[in-house]
């Protein structure tokens, strides 16, 4: 029967019919992952989550007789005379396969989600960059679920036979061919088409697996160019703010006013509040109460660098030039590199580098958008007296060209060494500011055990 029409052709059908619909199903995946992805959480996300996940199940056959009814005369797409053609089979696998593609890559923009969603916010970029970015980050649990869906498309038999009709010479697939071979009793020929369907699918796995991991630049090598400079920051205010989760007030009518020129140093017992009030002041939550002059994330506006801070890239060099990639800032890679003590390793793998290594790219990464407002929440912290020393200075070249900076840190002497003015906050109250010598000299056994570093009470 194989011979009517030709090994060749079966296959190129298949081919032809299993990758339209994974293709098709991919656009759509991707997006529908993107869209549900960015949804707060609601009983309604977690219905639409388990209602995608229970697709996966989906027996092909209920999805031929969808398809066959709907391209049937009395149809509701009957006008597209697609029933026994290739293009009612594509259709049908394009159904069967979106569920598991949705679901996989929503998977995995999550993961990205929970990791590197305030990071992808600080980027500034539109949202078609941060969408790319965010596939970028997600490349591997995309492409799995792009193989995933292929694999099953061209493995699929009872949708394909239901709207294809298996025509001789039109519709015939190699999953219809191996049917039709057994139920006749060529099993030696339905056994080679088994052996070449495996092929297939291995085949495109092995062509899969090397784009999840991008091969290392053989060389790396940068001009130095001129360090961006940070932009002057003429000042912010806080006034009356509060930040609650679950019920429980996190900040509590804190007033707060950022200089530029001036580095502010937030001190306070873990718990405190340091945190939120320096993501409150990034723009990444939403505050009840008054908040005028902070800048947009983005260049030349506010960045912040998070105590646990995940790459957005593969490469340091990638990531320290994360700002010109999104936005054509200019050469200045090496000479940042440079600056961060990582010049010899502006070609290492972001997994291949250590957490203080991390930390001092991320530093870079945020100068490199010339922020005119810097936070930095813990971002010495577990670094050697070298590290501390190099970051600490680049910190003052940035309050020093006009910006404001505000540092979180449980390190007293550090906050001694470089700051202008202290808060201390504790229970997500302000309840003292001034400099040094002023909090010092207030009688306060709650100040004092915080601005000396031992635990209050």
């Amino acid at each position: 029967m194989l011979g009517e029409v030709g090994l060749d052709e079966v296959v190129m059908t298949s081919l032809l019919t299993s990758g339209s619909a994974t293709i098709i199903a991919s656009f759509f995946g991707i997006l529908l992952a993107s869209i549900s992805s960015s949804l707060k959480p609601s009983r309604a996300k977690t219905g639409l989550r388990i209602f995608v996940r229970s697709l996966y199940g989906l027996p092909p056959v209920v999805v031929g007789v969808w398809i066959y009814l709907m391209l049937s005369k009395q149809g509701v797409l009957a006008d597209l005379d697609w029933l026994f053609t290739i293009q009612g089979m594509v259709l049908a696998q394009s159904v069967l396969v979106l569920p598991l593609i949705w679901g996989g890559v929503w998977s995995a923009f999550e993961e990205v989600n929970r990791t590197c969603s305030d990071g992808l916010k600080m980027t500034g970029g539109n949202s078609k960059q941060i969408l790319l970015q965010r596939i970028s980050l997600a490349k591997r649990g995309v492409l799995n679920s792009i193989a995933i869906g292929f694999g099953r498309a061209i493995a699929e038999v009872g949708a394909v036979l239901m709207v294809g009709g298996n025509i001789a010479g039109q519709t015939r697939v190699m999953t219809t061919s191996i049917v039709l071979e057994t139920s006749i009793g060529n099993l030696d020929t339905a056994l080679t088409l088994g052996f070449i369907l495996l092929l297939i699918t291995t085949s495109v796995m092995l062509f899969i697996t090397p784009l999840r991991d991008v091969s290392r630049p053989k060389k790396v090598h940068f001009e130095k160019g001129d360090l961006p400079i940070a932009k002057k920051f003429s000042g912010a205010e806080m006034r009356g703010v509060n930040f609650s989760v679950n019920g429980k007030d996190i900040l509590k009518d804190v007033d707060v006013e950022v200089k530029g020129g001036e580095i502010l140093v937030l001190l306070g017992e873990s718990g405190s509040g340091k945190t939120t009030l320096l993501k409150s002041m990034a723009g990444l939550l939403e505050v009840n109460g008054e908040v005028v002059g902070f800048p947009d994330p983005g260049l030349n506006g506010c960045q912040m660098v998070f105590q646990s801070s995940a790459p957005l890239t593969n490469y340091v060099f990638r990531e320290i030039g994360l700002a010109d990639h999104f936005h054509s800032t200019g050469n200045f890679i090496g000479s940042l590199a440079k600056e961060i003590g990582m010049e010899g390793n502006i070609g290492a793998a972001m997994d291949s580098v250590s957490g203080g290594e991390m930390q001092r790219v991320m530093v870079a990464r945020s100068l490199a958008y010339s922020p005119s407002l810097l936070l930095l929440d813990e971002f010495t912290a577990n670094l050697d007296g070298n590290s501390i020393e190099r970051l600490e200075s680049l910190v003052a070249k940035v309050r020093n060209e006009g910006a404001g900076v505000v540092i979180s840190t449980h390190n007293v002497l550090q906050a001694r060494r470089i700051a202008d003015r202290v808060l201390i906050i504790h229970d997500g109250k302000i309840i003292a500011s001034g400099g040094f010598e002023e909090l010092d000299s207030i009688d306060d056994e709650m100040i004092q055990s915080i601005i000396v570093g031992r635990k209050s009470g």
